[in-house]
């Protein structure tokens, strides 16, 4: 899909509230890149990019919601960064402090924004063991609005969902799906 003016400028409002959430936080600018490919998938060129993409879809439509956690290569512990649940999206922007929007605006901005995203040289590369259960791993480069390319995996669970994400050497997103409930 191409970058047209008009999804850019649908996507700014969500692209501006990521970027003052991650600049709150010292995780680097291309795990933004990282966390945008939990909506949609972009141009793809192969069908192991087909693969990524419906359970990125899959993913943001989880009926039993998700919570997502942040990791960083550097010494900083994991975080939780947002939670879906119900209808609202909630996203931590310190400590027990939220803010929340509709799981609708959120899927719109998220789904706009990644019209700017291109994948490419997606394929398979094994499997691997998350919190006991086999997911199915895959590698491809990403390249986000004009940010450079980066190299990225993909850890996807049997039930087509993603269970992590990970930028090379920058970063994580790992997802969770059981007793997912509104921070309190």
């Amino acid at each position: 899909m191409g970058r047209s003016a008009e999804a850019r400028a649908a996507a700014a409002p969500y692209l501006a509230r990521m970027n003052n959430f991650f600049a709150r936080f010292p995780a680097p600018r291309a795990c933004l890149a990282a966390l945008l490919t939990f909506a949609a998938g972009g141009a793809m060129a192969a069908d192991a990019c087909q693969v990524i993409h419906d359970a990125s879809v899959a993913t943001l439509d989880a009926r039993s919601g998700l919570r997502q956690y942040m990791g960083s290569v550097k010494d900083r512990p994991e975080r939780l960064v947002s939670i879906i649940a119900g209808d609202s999206v909630y996203v931590a922007m310190g400590p027990n402090h939220w803010s929340r929007m509709s799981r609708a605006e959120q899927r719109a901005q998220a789904m706009e924004a990644e019209k700017m995203k291109r994948m490419t040289g997606c394929h398979p590369s094994g499997s691997d063991v998350l919190n006991g259960e086999r997911v199915s791993v895959f590698e491809y480069q990403v390249e986000f609005g004009g940010m450079r390319t980066i190299t990225a995996k993909a850890w996807i669970g049997p039930d087509g969902l993603l269970r992590k994400q990970a930028t090379e050497g920058r970063g994580w997103i790992r997802y969770e799906y059981k007793d997912v409930h509104a921070p309190s």
